[in-house]
Order: C-alpha cells, then sequence, then structure tokens
C-alpha cells in the first residue's frame, strides 16, 4: 500500500540527531519531488522545502514532536530536483508503537500545483484589468478600505480622468489600436505613479491613480 500509493509518501526520522530525515519514500514521492529513493535517503524535508516556507514548516513539525498536535495538514512549496517549484498539499503524523512511544512521522503529498495556480489566478483576475493589468474598480475599493481602516491618520488623493475623444479615436483607427493605446498609457501610468501611488482603471478610458500624501511610498 505504501509503495503503490498514488500520492507521495514518506517515512521521516523523528530522533533529535536526524530529525526530519527521510527513512524510506514511494516511488510517486520520487516522481513528484525528481529525486531517486537514494538521493533523498541523503536528505531532510527541510531541503526539498522552498526557503520561505521552511520557518513555517518546521514550527508545524516541532509542535507534532513536542506532542503539541497529533497530526498537521499545510500547503508548501517544494523545490523539485530540476529547480522547478511545486505546491504540495502535506500531511503529518506520528506512528507510535504498542506502548505509545512514537517512532517515526510518516507525511503524505498530494500534488496541488494546477490547483494553487488556478486559484491564484483567478484571485489576480478578480482584482486586475484584463487588457491594461492595472488594478480594476474592486481593487481600487479594497484599497482604500485597507488604507482607511489603519488606526493612524492617513491622508491620501484620488485623481480621476478620462481620455477626452478616445470614442472617435477608436472608430477611426479600430478597436485594436485603441486598445493598444490604453495599453500604453497604463504603462506610462505605472510607472511615473510607481513611488508615490497606484494606479486603476475603472473601465472604458476611465483611470485613476490613489497616492498618500507625504510619501515616496505606494499607497
Amino acid at each position: 500500500a505504501f509503495e503503490e500509493a498514488p500520492v507521495g509518501m514518506a517515512l521521516v526520522s523523528i530522533a533529535p540527531e536526524s530529525a526530519g530525515r527521510f527513512v524510506q519514500v514511494n516511488r510517486a514521492m520520487s516522481e513528484l519531488l525528481g529525486y531517486t529513493s537514494d538521493e533523498l535517503s541523503r536528505l531532510s524535508f527541510r531541503d526539498i522545502t522552498h526557503p520561505d516556507d521552511r520557518e513555517e514548516s518546521a514550527g508545524s513539525f516541532g509542535r507534532i514532536l513536542a506532542g503539541e498536535a497529533p497530526s498537521y495538514d499545510l500547503e508548501k512549496r517544494y523545490a523539485r530536483a530540476d529547480g522547478d517549484v511545486i505546491w504540495g498539499l502535506l500531511h503529518v503524523s506520528l506512528v507510535r508503537d504498542s506502548s505509545g512511544d512514537p517512532l517515526y512521522a510518516i507525511g503524505q503529498i498530494q500534488d496541488i500545483t494546477e490547483r494553487k495556480t488556478a486559484r491564484e489566478q483567478l484571485a489576480r483576475q478578480a482584482l486586475q484589468d484584463e487588457l491594461t493589468g492595472l488594478g480594476n474598480r474592486r481593487k481600487l475599493l479594497a484599497d482604500l478600505e485597507e488604507l482607511f481602516g489603519r488606526r493612524t491618520e492617513t491622508e491620501a488623493q484620488l485623481l480621476l480622468f478620462d481620455l477626452d475623444g478616445f470614442k472617435a479615436y477608436n472608430d477611426t483607427f479600430g478597436h485594436a489600436a485603441g486598445d493598444a493605446l490604453l495599453r500604453l498609457l497604463a504603462q506610462r501610468l505605472g510607472h511615473a505613479g510607481h513611488r508615490r501611488g497606484r494606479a486603476y482603471r475603472m473601465g472604458g478610458d476611465e483611470f485613476c491613480v490613489l497616492a498618500r500624501v507625504g510619501t515616496e511610498e505606494p499607497a
């Protein structure tokens, strides 16, 4: 069952001198990470964990070793042997002997890279204008709520504008040219305002810029 499981599985040492080191891995784990079982036997879970996720991963593992939790689930990134980064849903629990003493940890990893990527893409689309890449109206409202939800006093400037004669430009040169113009404007706004504020496309040829007063940082 261990070897033929469709998800990556690993037995992990909990001994103080080798805690986190792989003792045994199944074929799915090797395929998932791009390492042979022999290569993984010389590594620990820290070695294959993305640097930004190591602290949280080590903390969760430490809590089950300390008896604070029987198991844990964690979404984290893994660095494959070929350098690619994947997302995995990790479940870890302790295996105990008949006396209740822990023998080793067992981890199960399910590849959720596609699901995670799709979720992040949907989240970006919900807050980003598809044509220009600027924040959309929803993103502006979210940023305003965050800005004025802080306890410190905050001053900001909001510049709203649209393009004069844009409809005539579209009718004369076509929608492709109009889209190109909007993208160029968005690029210029993003470049000009990156230190003092953020630019948004409200819809059509309507734009706005949100900037904090008296700061060189984005709102």
